[in-house]
């Protein structure tokens, strides 16, 4: 099972990451894609090669193609290479707080209009 998409999926959303305060979102290190377009065309594309393209893959990538390769500038390590990840996985019967947090309360309840429904918050059944 994988926990995340891959480093182009997430770049070409923007990129938010643990360490964007100090290089930036990802999408600032990308230096190119190679891609396929609708057209069946393969291209190299960067900021001198088909810019117009390649504006369009940094604000809206998933609409123009399919990304086949990319290539990054890369930072120096930081915290001298040593690094953390951590996946928390809870059974759906320990998120059972988080729909209790979610559900409205009607003190905060907003104002509907007749055109206006809310779904509650229901907690899912379990397998």
């Amino acid at each position: 099972m994988c926990s995340c998409v891959g480093i182009v999926g997430a770049t070409r959303g923007g990129g938010v990451g643990p360490y964007s305060g100090l290089h930036g979102l990802q999408i600032d290190a990308l230096q190119s894609v190679r891609m396929v377009t609708g057209t069946d065309s393969l291209l190299d594309v960067s900021a001198t090669s088909h810019p117009d393209l390649w504006w369009g893959m940094r604000g809206a990538g998933f609409n123009f193609g399919i990304v086949t390769s990319a290539t990054y500038r890369i930072y120096d390590f930081t915290n001298d290479g040593q690094a953390m990840n951590a996946d928390f996985r809870f059974h759906a019967s320990q998120n059972a707080s988080l729909y209790e947090v979610a559900a409205p309360s009607p003190a905060h309840s907003p104002t509907l209009s007749p055109s206006t429904s809310l779904s509650p918050i229901t907690r899912p059944s379990e397998a």
